[in-house]
């Protein structure tokens, strides 16, 4: 979906707004929570707790400095006077593991008992992500820490999300779509807490916005994912849209993501033109 359709008459309900940290689509989730805010609604964030990995580590990047990422994302959330929950307040103590004695396949199947997460399978992920798709970890000690850091932060960043949902008992909770271990708890826990779930996604082809929904956001289950739908029978008008999204993805594949590109801002530009500002119009920025 790319609409999401407001209800004008007033309501309290919690709602809480995933950030965790800044990136390029946090200042729309700030409009948005502050709009939400205006109507009423009872609008939290969520603050990353601070971890020895994160999902802006890659193996080619390394993770920016937590204490100045966490200042930022506050000082985000308090300018649009959005009440912050610091995930450093249920974070739960770090493995008394020494990461010499850490065996990669002995932590790919850990779930948590309660609720079924699969957090063995979302560090698996998340070391994906940040090695760019690298398989099967090298057996020495740097690969050895790092894996260990992964899972670390992941089993630490879903135990404080679980506690803080347990704790605010949110009505809506949104998040951007994804896989990763400060994303993917967000939707796999919506039945147990029983809210309802709203994902966005961005998309590298001209940088696309989509605001998504429960069922097309996180497969909870990927490993009958393709039993599920391989029977499945689409009409030509499905099918002709699915290979028009494989092109598309295609396209993109060697698109480099420069976030720091420089747009011209001018007449010609769609959002001026959508703007259309005057010699009156206000304009902030960084």
């Amino acid at each position: 979906l790319n609409r999401y359709f407001i209800k004008k008459e007033k309501d309290r309900s919690t709602v809480i707004f995933n950030i965790q940290y800044i990136q390029r689509y946090s200042v729309i989730e700030i409009i948005y929570a502050s709009f939400l805010k205006s109507l009423g609604y009872n609008v939290k964030a969520f603050i990353c707790a601070g971890y020895s990995y994160c999902e802006q580590d890659k193996s080619y990047l390394s993770k920016p400095n937590c204490n100045l990422c966490r200042s930022k994302t506050a000082k985000l959330i308090a300018a649009a006077d959005i009440e912050k929950v610091d995930l450093l307040n249920f974070k739960s103590k770090k493995s008394t593991l020494n990461y010499e004695q850490f065996e990669f396949k002995n932590y790919k199947k850990i779930i948590d008992y309660e609720t079924k997460y699969p957090i063995g399978e979302t560090f698996y992920w998340n070391w994906l992500h940040h090695t760019n798709g690298y398989l099967i970890p090298e057996n020495d000690l740097k690969t050895k820490k790092k894996l260990y850091d992964i899972y670390c932060s992941v089993s630490e960043s879903y135990y404080s999300i679980k506690e803080s949902l347990k704790k605010y008992q949110p009505k809506y909770v949104i998040t951007c779509n994804g896989r990763f271990g400060q994303t993917r708890p967000i939707y796999f826990l919506k039945n147990k807490f029983s809210y309802d779930c709203l994902t966005w996604e961005h998309f590298a082809q001209r940088d696309h916005f989509v605001w998504l929904k429960n069922k097309c956001a996180v497969d909870q289950d990927i490993s009958n994912y393709w039993e599920k739908i391989r029977d499945k029978k689409l009409d030509e008008k499905q099918i002709s849209k699915t290979h028009e999204n494989l092109d598309t993805q295609k396209k993109g594949v060697n698109i480099k993501w420069n976030i720091l590109k420089n747009i011209d801002f001018d007449e010609n530009y769609d959002v001026y033109k959508a703007l259309n500002p005057n010699e009156y119009t206000k304009v902030y920025g960084e």
